[in-house]
């Protein structure tokens, strides 16, 4: 499991005005994320489930504010009929395997 310190980042859908304090949770596999998503405005997320496809849109990694471009690997929400209102946040892949590679790095023994 990831380490679940809160990451503030930047407004990544154009209806909040406060950026999302946004939690890895664990990754789950290589095709899914649980994450903890909080946002005054855009909803509350305790454990949502993200799966990873390829961006139909431009936008911002909720996680880095890195810019991601169409064609990108990303998570996304997953859900039924409703969606939830962070449905087009999308969290790079790149930054989830830097992190997995990260959190490798310090459980190695020294």
């Amino acid at each position: 499991m990831l380490d679940a310190k809160p990451v503030v980042c930047r407004p990544v859908i154009p209806y909040t005005r406060r950026a999302p304090i946004v939690r890895v949770l664990e990754v789950s596999s290589e095709l899914t994320i649980t994450v903890s998503w909080n946002d005054a405005t855009g909803g509350n997320y305790g454990a949502q489930i993200w799966r990873i496809r390829r961006a139909n849109h431009p936008g911002v990694c909720a996680l880095t504010g890195e810019t991601i471009d169409v064609g990108d690997f990303v998570y996304r929400p997953l859900f039924g009929d409703v969606p939830p209102l962070n449905a087009d946040a999308m969290i790079s892949a790149e930054s989830i395997r830097a992190m997995r590679e990260a959190s490798r790095h310090e459980l190695e023994p020294a």
